[in-house]
C-alpha cells in the first residue's frame, strides 16, 4: 500500500525579491491621457507583446482567477490573459468617465497614464468587474505597467457593499447574549470571533442574504479590546480603521480611536445590521462530512455544550494569532519581582516609584513605557533587541489622509490604497517614507544618541506582511526617548534574570521591580485553529500569513486546502477589503456556482 503523502503548503517568499519594480520613464509634454487609456483598452482582447512588456504586473482579484492573483511579465500574463479571456468572455469594457489622469508621484522624476475601467463576464456566475490600467512610455510606445481587474459583485445575487440597517436598530436594548434565531441549528455560514475580520465578513454575508451566526467568546462585542491594557489606542486613523458601510465612527471621535470607542462602534455596527452573533460561545470542535459537505460544530456556552450545522466556518479568531510570544530566559526562579507579557498587562498606575523595564521597542512597547512614564516609576527602560522601524505618524498621515478621510467612502479609499500588487506598493512607500526621513534626519539622530537604534528608511509591508509589526508608529513617545525619560539599553543581549532584575552577555545587569514583555504574539493562525478540526483536516489547511512567490497573503480569503474553511484577519484594511470577496466566494458556493480558479503556473509551465 502507497502511503499518502501530505499536502504541501505554500512557501513564504521574501517581499523583497518579489518582482516588479517603478517605471523610470516619463509621460511627454503635451500628451492628452484619454486617447491613450482608450487605445489601451481597445486591445486588451488581443493582449500581445506590444502592448506587454517583461515589466508588465497583472493583479487579479478574484474577477477572471476566481481567487487573488498577480502575475509578471509577458511570459506569465499573455497566456493567463488569453485562456481567461477565452472562458469568461468579457463584455461591456468601458473607461469610467472622469477617471483618466497622469499620475506624478513625489520622488524621482516618473509619471504614468492612469484609466479606472468595468466589464462583465459572460461565464457562470456572471460577474460585475472594474479595474485599473496604469501606462508607461517606452521608446516611442505605450505599454501596459501595471494592470488590476477586481470583482465588485455576482450578477442577480446581491449587492456585497449595501447593506440595509434594521428598521428599529436604535432602540436601546441589549444584545441578546445567545442566538434565539427560532431554534434552528443548521447555517448557511458560521463566523469564529467578532472582532473587526468577523464582523466584517458577517455584514458582507448579511448584505449577500447569507445565514451567518457569530461564535464570539467573550461576554460582550468589544470585550477583545477593553480586556487590552487600558491606554491603548489605534495609531493609524479613525477613517482608516471604519467598519463597511455607514461609518461607525463620525468626526465626533478622536483621530487614534481608543478601546471604549472600538467598543462603541463595534456594537453599533452588530445592532444597526441585525448580526445575529453568539456572547460567551467558543467553538470547541469541527467535525466534516464528505458526503453531505456539512460541518458538524460542537460549541459551549457557559459550560452547555450543543452542535449546529454549517457549510461555511470563517476563522477569524486574531489578526496575528493570540499565543503570546515570550522569550526563554536563564534563572527566572531567582528574580524576585513582577514579569508579565503585554498580553496580561492592564496599567502602571499601581507601580507608582518602581523600576520598570520593557522588553520590546515596537508599537506596544512604547504604549506600555509611556504608560510607566505618566505612572511615576522611577525609572523607565526600554530593552531593544535589534534595529526598529521608526514611522512618525506626520509621514503616515501625509501618505494615508489623504486617501482615508472623513470625505472618501471608506469603499473607495479601499480600492485605491489595497488593489496595487504588493512589489510596487511596497517600493513607493520606501520611496516616499524615504524622501520624508531625509529632509527630517534631527529626529532620528536624536534618538540614536539617546541609544535608540532607528530603522529610519523603514521597509513599512515588510513589517506589516511579514513580521506582522515590529515597527513603532510614532505618536508622541520617541521624542521623550531622545529627551533621556525613557532610557534605552541596546548594547548588549538579554539571557537572563538576576535577583534585582536582568543579566545581559556583556555581563552588564539592569536593576527592576517589573518586567513587561512586549515580545509580540504567534502569527501563523493556522497554529491556533489546529485545536478545532481532526488532524486529517488540520494537514491539508493552508499557513496564516507571510506572502507567496507573487506576493499575495497566504491563507488568507480563499481556499486553504479543505471545503467549507476560511480564514479572515490582518489589519483592519485587509479584514474590511479581502472580507468582501470571501463573503462572495461563500455565497457563490451556496448557490452552486462556485468560482473556478486559475491555478497554473504559466511560466513554469513552459521550462
Amino acid at each position: 500500500m502507497v502511503k499518502p503523502t501530505k499536502p504541501t503548503r505554500t512557501p513564504a517568499f521574501p517581499i523583497s525579491k518579489l518582482p516588479g519594480a517603478l517605471p523610470t520613464t516619463s509621460v511627454p509634454d503635451g500628451i492628452d491621457p484619454l486617447p491613450v487609456a482608450e487605445d489601451c483598452l481597445s486591445r486588451l482582447q488581443d493582449l500581445d507583446d506590444t502592448l506587454i512588456s517583461s515589466q508588465t504586473i497583472w493583479r487579479d482579484l478574484y474577477a477572471l482567477t476566481g481567487t487573488v492573483r498577480t502575475l509578471h511579465g509577458a511570459a506569465n500574463v499573455v497566456p493567463a490573459w488569453r485562456k481567461l479571456w477565452s472562458d469568461h468572455q468579457p463584455v461591456n469594457h468601458r473607461i469610467t468617465p472622469g477617471s483618466v489622469k497622469i499620475v506624478r508621484p513625489p520622488g524621482p522624476p516618473t509619471s504614468w497614464v492612469e484609466a479606472k475601467i468595468t466589464f462583465q463576464t459572460s461565464g457562470v456566475p456572471p460577474l460585475l468587474c472594474s479595474g485599473i490600467l496604469r501606462i508607461v512610455h517606452d521608446s516611442q510606445t505605450w505599454k501596459l505597467w501595471t494592470m488590476i481587474t477586481m470583482l465588485q459583485g455576482i450578477d442577480g445575487l446581491g449587492n456585497v457593499d449595501e447593506c440595509e440597517p434594521v428598521v428599529d436598530w436604535q432602540v436601546e436594548r441589549p444584545l441578546t447574549p445567545f442566538s434565539d434565531s427560532n431554534g434552528s441549528n443548521v447555517h448557511d455560514c458560521v463566523v469564529v470571533g467578532a472582532g473587526m475580520s468577523g464582523l466584517c465578513v458577517a455584514g458582507y454575508l448579511k448584505a449577500l442574504g447569507v445565514s451567518a451566526v457569530v461564535l464570539e467568546k467573550n461576554a460582550y462585542i468589544g470585550q477583545n479590546w477593553t480586556d487590552r491594557y487600558d491606554s491603548v489606542r489605534i495609531h493609524t486613523s479613525r477613517a482608516y480603521g471604519q467598519l463597511p458601510f455607514a461609518r461607525m465612527w463620525g468626526p465626533e471621535y478622536p483621530y487614534h480611536l481608543g478601546i471604549n470607542d472600538l467598543k462603541e462602534g463595534y456594537q453599533k455596527f452588530v445592532k444597526m445590521y441585525g448580526l445575529d452573533v453568539w456572547l460567551s460561545t467558543t467553538l470547541v470542535k469541527s467535525t466534516w462530512d464528505a458526503k453531505e459537505r456539512t460541518w458538524t460544530l460542537k460549541i459551549a456556552h457557559l459550560g452547555l455544550e450543543m452542535t449546529i450545522k454549517t457549510r461555511h466556518i470563517v476563522l477569524a479568531i486574531g489578526g496575528g494569532g493570540q499565543e503570546p510570544r515570550m522569550p526563554t530566559l536563564q534563572d527566572r526562579e531567582s528574580f524576585s519581582g513582577l514579569v508579565l507579557h503585554s498580553a496580561q498587562y492592564k496599567s502602571a498606575t499601581e507601580w507608582s516609584g518602581l523600576k520598570g523595564v520593557v522588553i520590546g521597542t515596537a508599537n506596544s512597547g512604547h504604549d506600555v513605557a509611556n504608560d510607566m512614564l505618566r505612572a511615576g516609576l522611577s525609572s523607565v527602560t526600554m530593552v531593544q533587541r535589534g534595529r526598529t522601524p521608526v514611522l512618525p505618524v506626520e509621514y503616515y498621515q501625509r501618505i494615508y489622509d489623504p486617501i482615508y478621510n472623513d470625505e472618501v467612502p471608506v469603499a473607495v479609499s479601499d480600492g485605491i490604497m489595497m488593489t496595487t500588487p504588493t512589489a510596487i506598493a511596497r517600493q513607493m512607500a520606501m520611496r516616499a517614507i524615504s524622501n520624508f526621513a531625509s529632509q527630517d534626519s534631527e529626529r532620528f539622530d536624536s534618538l540614536e544618541r539617546a541609544g535608540f537604534r532607528a530603522e529610519r528608511n523603514m521597509d513599512l509591508y515588510h513589517c506589516l506582511l511579514e513580521r506582522f509589526g515590529g515597527h513603532y508608529l510614532d505618536v508622541g513617545v520617541s521624542r521623550k526617548i531622545s529627551a533621556g525619560f525613557i532610557r534605552m539599553k541596546s548594547d548588549a543581549v538579554l539571557t537572563g534574570y538576576t535577583e534585582s532584575g536582568l543579566r545581559f552577555d556583556d555581563g552588564s545587569t539592569l536593576d527592576a521591580d517589573v518586567v513587561v514583555f512586549a515580545t509580540g504574539f504567534e502569527g501563523n493562525m493556522r497554529l491556533s485553529a489546529s485545536k478545532f478540526f481532526d488532524r486529517e483536516v488540520d494537514e491539508k489547511l493552508e499557513d496564516w500569513w507571510c506572502v507567496d512567490c507573487e506576493g499575495e497573503m497566504r491563507g488568507g480569503w480563499k481556499p486553504i486546502g479543505h471545503p467549507g474553511v476560511w480564514f479572515t484577519g490582518g489589519n483592519v484594511a485587509q479584514a474590511r477589503f479581502f472580507g468582501r470577496f470571501l463573503a462572495l466566494q461563500i455565497k457563490a458556493d451556496l448557490e452552486g456556482v462556485p468560482f473556478k480558479i486559475y491555478s497554473e503556473r504559466p511560466a513554469l509551465a513552459q521550462l
